[in-house]
């Protein structure tokens, strides 16, 4: 499996876990409106478990980017480094 098709399956992975867990929060405020708060608090937890699925799966890529892996996109703040490094890299290609 090359880099590219583990972020792309990494990636829906967290599109996936996103809407599991809003899933579960809209029902749960459903559920609390209808004064069961048993069953919504039960559905927040299974909400927090998505969320924490995404959060395992951002946190792994960023320690593989931190690691000095190359991968195709970024997932740390530092753009202005990197995108002078793009600039370099485009100024280089054309010359």
């Amino acid at each position: 499996m090359t880099v590219l098709e583990e972020m792309q399956g990494a990636a829906f992975q967290i599109i996936a876990h996103a809407g599991e867990a809003r899933s579960h929060y809209v029902e749960a405020i459903r559920l609390a409106r209808a004064d069961d708060f048993e069953k919504a608090q039960q559905l927040i937890e299974k909400g927090e478990e998505a969320f924490r699925s995404i959060h395992n799966l951002h946190l792994s890529l960023i320690q593989k980017e931190a690691a000095g892996e190359q991968l195709p996109f970024f997932f740390t703040a530092d753009t202005r480094r990197r995108s002078n490094a793009h600039n370099r890299d485009h100024s280089s290609a054309c010359h």
